[in-house]
């Protein structure tokens, strides 16, 4: 059976400034430095994006940070404006409650009440499949991405290597046993521990 949410999360893709970020305002906004883009797709990439970003320093360099490895949160963000830090903040503490109290399997979780844009794409012609639902930003993305986790079944864990949240087991985690949060970060662990080993 198809999985919506699913289908959602891999045909999205995002901007994000070749020429990196800056912080701005007297460090209340983040910035692009120039106008070279490319597009993404940062889920499929990153499949716990959601565990990065609600693991952020809750400063504006670990806003810095993520944006410049990622792009900008919102629409917002996309604007010469840039991404207001305190907002950034608020929405990695927000998702960072609800994360941790998953992982504590806490029986009641903290409330929140959030919004998340969907936007329509249609493709060339009229045909079915050609109509598409995708997150219209990376905050929502990131939401949505943790919202298929917790209703597909994953269980959230802490990566042996990286200390980052993500889903293991159910529809878009790794195996139910895993302790990383991708194999690169597996691979690392691994070898710097036969090389603390020694010969």
């Amino acid at each position: 059976m198809a999985r919506p949410i699913l289908d959602a999360l891999r045909e999205f893709t995002w901007p994000r400034d070749v020429n990196g970020y800056r912080l701005w305002d007297s460090g209340k906004r983040v910035v692009a430095s120039g106008a070279m883009q490319e597009n993404y797709n940062p889920l499929e990439r990153h499949p716990n994006l959601f565990g990065q970003f609600a693991g952020i320093p809750q400063t504006p360099v670990g806003v810095l940070e993520f944006i410049t490895k990622f792009g900008a949160l919102t629409m917002d963000g996309l604007q010469s404006q840039g991404e207001e830090v305190a907002s950034a903040i608020e929405a990695a503490k927000s998702m960072a409650s609800l994360v941790r109290a998953v992982e504590a399997k806490k029986p009641k979780l903290p409330p929140q009440s959030r919004s998340i844009h969907l936007t329509m794409q249609t493709g060339d012609t009229a045909v079915a499949g050609s109509l598409k639902l995708v997150p219209a930003t990376l905050l929502d993305a990131m939401w949505l991405q943790l919202a298929e986790a917790l209703s597909g079944g994953s269980t959230i864990r802490r990566c042996a290597q990286c200390d980052a949240w993500f889903p293991a087991g159910g529809s878009l985690g790794r195996r139910q046993d895993a302790k990383f949060c991708s194999d690169e970060h597996r691979i690392l662990f691994n070898s710097r521990k036969r090389k603390s080993a020694g010969p």
